[in-house]
């Protein structure tokens, strides 16, 4: 009795590990038991620039807030419609949006795996950024010199800021892209949010802004002062953006599907420009009012 025993153990024990290899040789095409699929107990977590508009926002989560009465946070934005859309294509069920503090924070939770996936980053290369980059970029955020309509700057290369002061955003990310590249007597100071940013120039003290121009249009169109700017139409230097899975992420395995329907997203460049000035106007619209909850009976 202790042989049979002894052998139907073996038996049990070999089957168990077929099991497993043949989970490891074939996984799931598409998640259904992980990684934010039906069955599924783990959310996929996607982070970004929680204030980047018209790229992606922080905003409140009304049906989530009608549904259970939490107020909770989601993503909003152009860049959030492209990975939503192309998860939901995937049979990603269940989407968690993820904020942090700062970038730092961000690039720390990239590493330890505590986010599977994020958008609107600059390429930055190396294996630290701890990235799986998803090809090719999705979208073109060039730079831009942004002046005062009644000062207008105008150059064909960042040499010719020589001697200006000039101002960026440091939830942007501008800084590591031009640094190196200015002049030595040009001073630029980084500050925090948008307001700050269009004190300065407009106040005079900063000669000129760098900046997305997407972004300025949609935050001058909220603040109602973008006639009091000039954006030059060529753009200082070519950015684009990109979408990355954190290379510690279970759900890399899905990164090759991702792509395919992240791709379809953003063929139509028409229709990717067309969605984009959608949601300019959505954040000029409600954008100051963006992280607001109604009250519940409102929304019954």
């Amino acid at each position: 009795m202790k042989k049979n025993l002894l052998l139907g153990l073996i038996v049990a024990f070999f089957a168990v590990q077929a099991d497993a290899a043949s989970l490891r040789r074939d996984p799931e095409e598409f998640p259904n038991r992980s990684c934010g699929g039906e069955k599924s107990d783990a959310y996929f977590k996607i982070a970004g620039f929680s204030h980047y508009p018209p790229f992606s926002w922080k905003t409140a989560d009304l049906e989530e807030y009608k549904r259970r009465g939490v107020r909770a946070y989601k993503y909003e934005g152009f860049a959030v419609d492209l990975v939503e859309t192309a998860l939901k294509e995937i049979k990603v069920k269940k989407i968690e949006s993820v904020f942090f503090d700062s970038e730092e924070e961000l690039r720390r939770a990239v590493l330890e795996g505590k986010v599977d996936l994020i958008f609107t980053t600059f390429y930055q290369g190396g294996d630290k950024t701890g990235l799986d980059f998803i090809y090719p970029a999705y979208f073109g955020n060039p730079l831009t010199v942004i002046s005062r309509a009644d000062k207008k700057v105008e150059v064909a290369d960042i040499a010719e800021l020589k001697g200006m002061l000039g101002v960026i955003r440091r939830e942007e990310g501008v800084l590591p892209l031009i640094q190196g590249k200015l002049p030595t007597d040009t001073k630029v100071i980084e500050v925090d949010g948008v307001d700050a940013a269009f004190d300065k120039l407009l106040s005079g003290e900063a000669d000129f802004m760098i900046s997305s121009p997407y972004s300025v249009i949609a935050e001058s169109r909220l603040r109602k002062n973008k006639d009091k700017l000039h954006i030059q139409s060529k753009p200082l230097r070519p950015v684009k953006l990109f979408a990355a899975f954190s290379k510690m992420s279970k759900c890399k395995r899905y990164k090759e599907k991702f792509e395919e329907a992240f791709a379809q997203r953003y063929a139509d460049k028409a229709d990717a420009e067309q969605r984009m000035k959608t949601y300019i106007k959505l954040w000029a619209e409600k954008g100051d009012k963006a992280e607001e909850f109604p009250s519940l009976r409102s929304l019954q």
